[in-house]
């Protein structure tokens, strides 16, 4: 009998696109923070392994398909570790899954574009529900400067970049809709054929920090099935139903910037950042799989760890924050508190013509500990006293480094003042 020595379950990989990212790829959350790059997942598989999009899929969570065991025959694991999802339908959803998907986004590049995208189903050749005359609605959205496109036509990486413009993006419901989970922030208008929304599309959108509202439309009745569809709606006035939808679209996108403009923090030219090295040189980082600050001399494109930046505000407010490609709540050994943000004091001893710098915690008045010894060691505001493992050098950061710090800074202070977005849905008359 065939055997793996080790192996993580990753579930069932089905040939529908909505599931396989709602309970498939939640799982790959764990393997990415927790287990690394070269850990085994094993999977129940269909056709999907090999369908153009699934591949796309794995390559932005940086899985290689040497990763996926799919057995073909009984095969004896000797040790399985089975993750707990971190997204049950309908239920709940973590807000790490949305770090992990927003990050998988972040590797694609796109062109921004302004102009809104209505996603359409005609061109289907097959499906559950459907309007017999979307085209009729098309053709009239696009007078109202949305641009038409059939997803199925486009591969993963250009159907992501369509919820990343800064038009919005709208569509029919269904699974397409939930490709918006790789985007950050992104909004539009939803249209439902049926009366039923799925909780899950609620839970991701808030979660997500999203902004779309679904419209039930009652103007479209049922008529015979199409062939390769359960059930088939006719719109009774494409016409009007695209006047309103627009008419609502626009309003909605007016309000969404709106807000943007209303929260968006300032970031002071004046702002300083600084990486740090302890005495024997290692930089203080934090470690991506639980935010724990250490002293690290892994390189700059390490994919454990990132630099912990300081910030000093042209007010002297003093702040460390993680350089990482999504929003990272950091810790440190002497507490349990998760914060984007961790307050801190510089201060300096002067011996001679040398000053010596130190970061201190404002509350417990203890001081931030580098000590020496093995490779990625806890670094910690523990010390009572101002001494050797305590001096830290302060490295400006200028160029492309600096601005990656300022963007990341305002991202964090967005997000901060970013209300829960309350979505819900209305029925257009």
């Amino acid at each position: 009998m065939p055997e793996i020595e080790c192996a993580i379950y990753g579930g069932m990989i089905g040939l529908h696109y909505g599931h396989t990212l709602l309970e498939f790829l939640p799982r790959l959350w764990y393997l990415r923070n927790t287990m690394g790059v070269n850990a085994k997942i094993l999977v129940h598989c269909g056709p999907g392994l090999g369908t153009p999009w699934f591949r796309d899929l794995m390559k932005l969570a940086g899985i290689s398909e040497d990763c996926l065991i799919s057995p073909l025959s009984t095969t004896l694991v000797r040790h399985l570790l089975v993750p707990e999802s971190c997204v049950q339908l309908n239920h709940y959803v973590m807000r790490s899954f949305l770090d992990f998907t927003n990050q998988m986004g972040d590797r694609i590049s796109f062109d921004s574009n302004d102009q809104p995208v209505f996603l359409t189903k005609k061109n289907l050749p097959y499906g559950v529900v459907n309007w017999d005359n979307e085209a009729e609605l098309c053709s009239e959205l696009e007078t109202y400067g949305f641009r038409i496109i059939a997803p199925e036509e486009h591969n993963l990486r250009e159907q992501i970049s369509f919820f990343r413009n800064s038009g919005g993006a709208c569509g029919i419901l269904g699974s397409n809709m939930h490709t918006s989970i790789f985007a950050r922030e992104p909004f539009g208008l939803v249209l439902n054929i049926g009366l039923h929304i799925s909780p899950s599309f609620y839970l991701l959108d808030r979660c997500n920090n999203a902004d779309f509202r679904y419209v039930a439309c009652d103007e479209s009745h049922e008529v015979g099935a199409q062939k390769n569809f359960r059930r088939t709606f006719h719109i009774s006035d494409p016409v009007a139903l695209a006047a309103e939808f627009s008419r609502e679209f626009f309003q909605k996108r007016d309000e969404v910037r709106s807000r943007k403009t209303a929260r968006a923090p300032a970031v002071s030219e004046k702002t300083l950042f600084f990486r740090m090295t302890g005495q024997d040189g290692k930089r203080l980082c934090a470690r991506l799989s639980d935010g724990r600050l250490i002293s690290s001399m892994a390189a700059e494109a390490d994919n454990q760890v990132c630099d912990m930046i300081l910030q000093i505000t042209d007010q002297n407010i003093c702040s460390l924050f993680a350089l990482s490609s999504v929003p990272l709540p950091v810790t440190t050994a002497s507490t349990s508190q998760l914060a984007a943000f961790v307050p801190c004091v510089v201060t300096e001893e002067t011996i001679g013509d040398t000053i010596r710098y130190g970061i201190r915690q404002p509350d417990s008045k203890r001081w931030l500990s580098l000590a020496p010894g093995a490779e990625d060691r806890d670094a910690f505001f523990g010390a009572e006293h101002f001494r050797e493992w305590e001096y830290v050098t302060f490295i400006e950061l200028t160029g492309s480094a600096l601005v990656k710090a300022r963007a990341m800074s305002l991202r964090l202070l967005e997000r901060e003042m970013t209300e829960q977005v309350t979505t819900g849905g209305f029925m257009m008359m």
